[in-house]
């Protein structure tokens, strides 16, 4: 995944409000939360019109 790439929210329980099934576009990969398995991301959801943050193994590549 990279930044520009959008992208589903598969994971309910996330958030509350859940956030699962919206679309979202990845803004920015947050280097302090980065794990050996998996990045966080800052992303745009185009739902909620707001930003917020995902693990990448919360997300699935829909359009690179």
């Amino acid at each position: 995944m990279q930044v520009g790439d959008l992208c589903k929210v598969i994971e309910m329980g996330t958030h509350n409000p859940t956030q699962y099934g919206n679309y979202v576009i990845l803004l920015q990969c947050c280097k302090n939360w980065e794990t050996r398995t998996f990045k966080m991301w800052l992303v745009h959801n185009y739902t909620t019109g707001k930003e917020h943050h995902h693990w990448e193994s919360d997300l699935e590549a829909v359009c690179k």
